[in-house]
């Protein structure tokens, strides 16, 4: 078993196969992490076999705005690039039509994060070699300057979610993948030690996992509204209060809220108390939603995934159960996920 507090790289790729919604995907990928093997490594694994099947499948086409002289007139005659080469003089002209290509803003993103893969510096010859293959396997696809926004721009077929989890691994990897200042090598940063995008990506996937693994509540994450009176400028400056989960049934109601802290506890002065900050966010959620409901009476509960200590805490706070469990992600996976679904049935 690994040190504890350090998450395995198989724990690893379940939060985010649950986070992004393609544990089907994932398995269909067929990746077995090993105890060893890094996340550059990891994610290698992941696109080459995730391409891999998609090749096989054969790559989305989509039609694509081209621009070409041409002997004859195909979709729309470009005037201004026409008369700059002087191509009506050679009875030619300068046209720009749509062509079905493979050259999509997808596959071109998959193409260029598989360059880069290859090229950190710290990745294995034989994985290197087989991500510079698929590129082989790829021609028509043209490479390009990746930014957050391409991620954003580009759209994928509901029947082709394959696609959505391998430009889920990449855009992982465009995030992660930096140019080092001293030797100019790709370098991948483990974002494991960054608290803001773990934070982000354990609040992601306890919604998918408790909406997947559990039947007794139906999940959601809601903006609740304040409990406030005022002008609406007044009110427009009220910050948005978003749950991070909230699971319902006939006779529960439970606010969950995810915590990515090395510490579920505090010390000050001798005195090791809850994190007070927390306990007051939690406490206000439930306020807030036991007003919409009928019995008015909410549960609440602080996770913490990564841990150095162990804490099982049961309150009755104002007539409403209160919890602060942890949950020690550096277990086997089948240990977590038995420990989360025991965590909302108790």
């Amino acid at each position: 078993m690994p040190a504890r507090g350090r998450i395995p790289v198989e724990n690893i790729y379940y939060l985010l196969a649950y986070a992004w919604d393609c544990l089907d995907e994932a398995d269909l990928v067929s990746v077995r992490p090993e105890a060893d093997m890094s996340l550059v490594e990891l994610f290698a694994r992941v696109l080459e076999g995730g391409v891999t099947h998609l090749l096989k499948r054969g790559l989305d086409r989509a039609y694509v705005t081209e621009s070409a002289e041409l002997a004859g007139v195909r979709g729309r005659i470009e005037m201004g690039a026409s008369v700059k080469h002087l191509s009506f003089s050679r009875a030619r002209a300068w046209c720009s039509y749509d062509e079905l290509s493979i050259d999509t803003p997808a596959n071109r993103i998959i193409l260029t994060t598989l360059r880069r893969l290859a090229a950190e510096r710290s990745m294995d010859g034989r994985s290197a070699e087989s991500l510079r293959d698929l590129c082989r396997r790829m021609p028509g696809v043209t490479p390009m300057v990746l930014s957050d926004g391409d991620f954003r721009r580009v759209r994928v077929t509901s029947n082709r979610s394959t696609y959505r989890f391998i430009l889920d691994v990449c855009e992982l990897v465009h995030r992660n993948l930096l140019v080092s200042e001293t030797s100019g090598d790709m370098v991948f940063r483990d974002f494991t030690r960054d608290d803001r995008q773990m934070a982000q990506l354990f609040e992601a996937f306890l919604l998918r996992f408790y909406e997947r693994e559990q039947r007794t509540f139906s999940v959601s994450a809601p903006t609740l509204r304040w409990d406030a009176e005022g002008d609406a400028t007044a009110l427009a400056l009220l910050p948005t209060m978003r749950t991070d989960l909230v699971l319902e049934s006939p006779t529960r109601t439970i606010v969950l809220d995810a915590k990515y802290y090395a510490e579920a506890l505090t010390q000050r002065f001798d005195k090791t108390s809850i994190r007070s900050g927390h306990l007051y966010q939690l406490a206000s959620y439930m306020r807030h939603l036991a007003l919409t409901r009928a019995a008015g009476t909410v549960e609440g509960m602080l996770v913490y995934p990564r841990v150095t200590e162990s804490v099982s805490v049961d309150l009755t706070i104002h007539g409403q159960r209160v919890r602060v469990v942890t949950v020690d992600l550096s277990r086997r996976w089948w240990e977590v996920r038995e420990a989360l679904v025991a965590t909302v049935q108790s």
